[in-house]
């Protein structure tokens, strides 16, 4: 009898020892009566045949401790599986909400890719350099785990608060990406001698008067069509949309400017109307159609303000004219 109860006692012991080790690391209340029962048990020796058989009933019989401990345990590995099933969609739910940003972000560089000196030529170039999936994953889950032991030792009227600070999409992209510190925004600048033209860092993105309004133009022109893009995802870049812009020839009368812009306005389908007076006749062959206000008087001489639809029906290729080759000189 002493020896069946000795390993009665040992499996008894095994089984507290889990107990322990899970309650260590879930805290489930659930299973204390469990412990406390099975304490009282080991401590209370049978004093004859009967009691012992008893014992052996409630300890290893049919719905006995043993049993309740076996299908109690296999419940807790259920509910770990669950947990880290849960664990892991959570952290994948993080990770495609920055993708989902990272992919928005890199399409604002496609909106604004247009051609100049004959080649293709981002005027917005986003720089942002995400991790690999793998590591992606194991940055998350180890930022999520970080977060969840920081929020114990918080009082509970401040937790929310705390995760709702610390659960940022900014605070989430950080994970995903090598170094969020290291992305930047670069403008490309152009310049009317090509072999100058070049990116520039966004906090160097300045120029002469008409350059850097080349490069708000151009800026503005692919934030509208990405914001438009970005909140009617189903409409597609086609969408038309409308810009009006008062006296932007004030300052910027090159055409080496405002040809790019014309280009991303045409690229991102965006009619722009511009209010000027006095603009330069260069520039007005760069829009299709133009108005006039005019001042017309009847008999009585009262004065009306008409508009007139000045369209241009010539081809400039057709014109005669002589084509002046530039040469670059230097100062020796």
């Amino acid at each position: 009898m002493a020896h069946v109860l000795g390993i009665l006692g040992q499996n008894i012991k095994a089984y507290e020892d889990l107990l322990h080790e899970v309650l260590a690391k879930l805290e489930a209340p659930e299973l204390v009566h469990f412990k406390g029962d099975l304490d009282k048990l080991l401590t209370e020796k049978p004093q004859d045949e009967l009691v012992a058989r008893r014992y052996r009933t409630l300890i290893g019989g049919e719905n006995g401790y043993l049993e309740n401990l076996r299908e109690e345990k296999e419940r807790i590995k259920l509910t770990i599986i669950e947990l880290k099933k849960d664990e892991e969609s959570f952290i994948m739910q993080c990770i495609q909400k920055c993708e989902q940003v990272y992919n928005d972000l890199m399409s604002l560089s496609h909106l604004s890719k247009i051609e100049i000196h004959g080649h293709q030529q981002e005027m917005i170039r986003i720089i942002i350099s995400p991790l690999d999936e793998e590591l992606r994953f194991a940055k998350m889950r180890s930022y999520i785990n970080g977060l969840i032991e920081q929020v114990e030792h918080i009082e509970e009227n401040k937790k929310q608060a705390y995760l709702a600070s610390h659960l940022t999409l900014r605070e989430l992209f950080s994970a995903f990406v090598v170094n969020i510190k290291k992305s930047d925004v670069r403008i490309f600048k152009v310049e009317d001698i090509a072999e100058n033209s070049r990116e520039l860092p966004w906090s160097r993105a300045i120029g002469s008067t008409g350059q850097s309004n080349g490069m708000y133009m151009s800026i503005f022109i692919c934030l509208i069509s990405y914001i438009r893009k970005l909140y009617n995802p189903h409409i597609g870049e086609d969408s038309r949309k409308f810009i009006m812009l008062d006296s932007p020839f004030s300052g910027t009368t090159a055409a080496y400017i405002w040809e790019p812009v014309i280009k991303l306005l045409d690229r991102n389908n965006v009619q722009l109307l511009c209010v000027g007076y006095d603009i330069p006749t260069h520039l007005m062959a760069l829009f299709d159609v133009k108005y006039n206000l005019a001042a017309n008087y009847d008999t009585d001489k009262k004065q009306t303000i008409v508009v007139e639809n000045i369209r241009s029906t010539m081809n400039l290729d057709q014109l005669s004219y002589d084509k002046l080759i530039g040469q670059q000189l230097t100062l020796s």
